[in-house]
């Protein structure tokens, strides 16, 4: 149902809670996560992520599914839930990953008049 609601019109921003998997957001060699992997995720009977493999396997399923069709893929991809600053470059996506609140820098401002997206240090 998303998949076809976003290619329905071209997107130039998606939001969401958490991000695709493999973007390099790194969970699991953060030290301020580590504790909570072991306890909740492993103790649970999940294995956690490579290094580099964090995020949400129905977002990389969109984020692939998106890829494959021409000029769907959107420029601009902000999300939360880590509450570390991540910025990586993909393909024609610039994800970012905004900081917890309270914390000065950096701040993550969408220009809704250049459709772009600002990373202001503050």
């Amino acid at each position: 149902m998303a998949l076809r609601n976003f290619t329905a019109n071209h997107l130039d921003l998606i939001v969401s809670h958490s991000c695709p998997s493999g973007i390099g957001i790194g969970m699991k060699s953060n030290a301020l996560f580590a504790s909570t992997v072991a306890q909740y995720l492993e103790k649970s009977g999940f294995t956690a992520s490579p290094q580099n493999d964090c995020g949400e396997a129905e977002l990389k399923f969109l984020w692939d599914s998106l890829n494959q069709r021409e000029n769907q893929t959107p420029p601009h991809w902000v999300f939360g839930h880590f509450h570390v600053f991540h910025k990586a470059m993909i393909g024609q996506t610039q994800f970012i990953c905004v900081p917890k609140l309270g914390v000065l820098f950096p701040m993550v401002i969408w220009d809704t008049e250049e459709k772009t997206m600002l990373v202001i240090n503050v």
